[in-house]
């Protein structure tokens, strides 16, 4: 995830955090790159070709009041089955 601010300086930095998570999922966000790493696949049942994963992150600047934004992310898993 990405988020920008227009503020000059120590203003302008934008950290993330995760805002909602179901704990077995394990989905950690890297602070300071937005990058989200789900630790946990959630289980599929074999009849399944797929399965959602849905979470919340925070972008905040490092202003003065903070400024925040929220945004909802859902992460779609494609299941593939292969016999050999």
């Amino acid at each position: 995830m990405k988020a920008s601010d227009e503020d000059r300086g120590n203003n302008g930095v934008v950290s993330y955090t995760p805002a909602s998570t179901s704990n077995y999922l394990n989905i950690q966000v890297n602070s300071a790159s937005g990058l989200v790493s789900i630790h946990k696949v959630p289980k599929i049942d074999k009849d399944c070709t797929n399965a959602r994963v849905h979470f919340g992150v925070i972008a905040e600047d490092a202003g003065q009041p903070p400024k925040s934004s929220r945004q909802n992310i859902t992460i779609n898993i494609m299941v593939s089955y292969h016999i050999l």
